[in-house]
């Protein structure tokens, strides 16, 4: 319900401001409102739609359903396939603007995503073997 009354603060702040010098600020508040809306709007349904007892269980097998061991290995594998491919694009990427002759700044941007990418890969990989 706090995500469809903030989706509709966001729309309403955004649509009058979409022209002129924020027009750029404002799409993004209406972006971001009709997304908050539509989440906020299918949440408050599907309360509304269970009942007490429906909704227990379901809250109760969502938080096994976490802590099950094979599910978080499951989804770690696929973050890391994941992050395998973003990066092997980011490098597709990077070559055919460099061959495509783009403008330096945009070679440049495109570079900084990747090193950024690979710093936080090293920083979190070794954060995490640490605390495991």
């Amino acid at each position: 319900m706090l995500l469809a009354v903030l989706g509709t603060v966001l729309l309403g702040f955004g649509f009058p401001a979409s022209a002129g010098k924020f027009a750029a600020a404002a799409g993004a508040a209406v972006g971001i409102g009709i997304a908050a809306f539509v989440l906020g709007l299918g949440q408050s349904l599907r309360l509304l739609t269970l009942s007490d007892e429906q909704f227990a269980a379901a809250a109760r097998a969502e938080r096994i359903e976490l802590r099950d061991e094979r599910n978080t290995a499951v989804r770690t594998r696929a973050g890391a396939a994941a992050h395998r491919v973003i990066v092997l694009l980011l490098i597709a990427l990077l070559l055919g603007l460099g061959l495509y002759g783009a403008a330096l700044p945009v070679i440049l941007a495109v570079s900084a995503v990747l090193l950024t990418d690979l710093i936080l890969h090293m920083v979190l990989a070794g954060y995490f073997a640490r605390r495991i």
